[in-house]
């Protein structure tokens, strides 16, 4: 009997585990997968009915042998690895606060509840430093102006650029940009070649990925659900590897996008206008592609369009907004990860970065403008205000 111990586990896993029956999906050196037992979760039938499934698929659950891969539904072991010790269909039994599988025993008395770090430090090295309260808008509760606010989209945007000019330099025109596009007023289309770079030649065949990655942009600035719908089509379960590389590049520019605005909101210390509704119908709208690929890859885009993922990748993207000097570092590790998983996700980080910049930039500058276009209007005893009729002082919103 081997006996290990359980370090930190996330919320999912923790809720999760003691609610449902789960068995061993597949192992790997230092990941296990568990996946809920459909015998055991199968709402009652009728008489003369066949038993039917009660919910869609859930996500896997994961034991993992690293802090960095740590995620929502990942319980963190501290063990020599999965290979050997556990197989697939094995049943996990949790009682008494110890999971038992096989010949294995995980205490878990006490595990921490895991969250992405806030600083980065030995046991988190992929963790972005805690910045102060982003400063946006006119004198009011935040303080600051927008030009503070955009100097800190600016710390983001350098960052950004940094991390793209170190894959540059590992992989020449793996990852697409974006370009000036009169139609939305900003950065809304692909680099002129970019349709045939690695990447997308590798993910759809040559020419085909790039209108794919081009409406996937254009989809996420409009917030036009229909078009990324059909794009994210065309790209999950597209390509090889354990999770095809089409779901990792989706993968990365949906937390990406999703965390982006998860960022901003933090970092206003306010409710903050976001693209709330749209964002909050992504999961929904990725959701109906899922059986398109395999199970890890389902797990995955679950989590990628809630703006969650392992701390590899979540941490990419935090160590990116908050403009960190680790960003490069963070990129490092996860171009790093799987035989080609790494690179993918990474690329589509990039991306889903600088679509959320862009799009934060483009919200920016038009509350911006808007006191000019009230000039004239109403005054209050202390003079202009700023085209609001009430005296308030005109806010950004993201």
């Amino acid at each position: 009997m081997s006996r290990w111990a359980g370090r930190a586990w996330g919320a999912d896993f923790a809720g999760r585990i003691r609610r449902e029956s789960f068995r061993v999906h597949s192992v790997f050196r230092s990941v296990c997968n568990l996946q809920a037992d459909p015998a055991k979760t199968a709402a009652p039938a009728r008489p003369g009915e066949p038993a039917k499934p009660g919910e869609p698929a859930k996500p896997l659950l994961s034991l993992v042998a690293a802090p960095e891969a740590m995620g929502p539904n990942a319980l963190w072991v501290e063990s020599p690895g999965f290979a050997g010790f556990l197989r697939p269909g094995q049943p996990v039994i949790f009682e008494g606060h110890v999971l038992r599988c096989g010949d294995v025993e995980i205490d878990c008395t006490d595990p921490s509840n895991w969250r992405l770090p806030a600083r980065p430090g030995p046991s988190a090295p992929l963790a972005p430093p805690a910045l102060p309260a982003l400063k946006v808008g006119g004198a009011g509760e935040n303080g600051g102006t927008g030009a503070e606010a955009g100097d800190d989209l600016k710390l983001s945007n350098q960052a950004l650029e940094e991390v793209r000019s170190w894959l540059e330099i590992q992989a020449p025109g793996l990852a697409p940009g974006l370009t000036p596009s009169p139609a939305l007023g900003a950065a809304s289309s692909l680099e002129s070649g970019a349709a045939s770079s690695p990447l997308l030649g590798t993910i759809s065949g040559p020419g085909a990925g790039g209108g794919l990655v081009q409406e996937i942009a254009r989809g996420l600035l409009a917030e036009d659900e229909f078009l990324l719908q059909s794009a994210l089509h065309g790209l999950v379960g597209a390509g090889e590897g354990l999770t095809p590389s089409g779901d990792d590049f989706v993968a990365g520019v949906l937390l990406a996008f999703v965390r982006g605005h998860h960022w901003i909101r933090r970092r206003l210390g306010r409710r903050a206008a976001t693209s709330g509704a749209f964002v909050s119908r992504l999961p929904g709208l990725v959701e109906a592609l899922l059986p398109g690929t395999n199970a890890i890859s389902r797990t995955m885009l679950w989590y990628a369009a809630r703006g969650e993922g392992a701390a590899y990748l979540a941490g990419t993207a935090e160590a990116i907004y908050a403009g960190s000097p680790a960003a490069v570092n963070c990129a490092s590790r996860l171009w790093q990860v799987g035989a080609s998983s790494g690179r993918y996700l990474l690329a589509g980080v990039i991306l889903g970065s600088e679509i959320f910049l862009t799009g934060a930039q483009n919200r920016l500058a038009r509350e911006h403008a808007k006191p000019e276009l009230g000039a004239g209007r109403k005054k209050s005893g202390s003079g202009t205000t700023n085209g609001r009729e009430d005296g308030s002082q005109v806010q950004c919103v993201f």
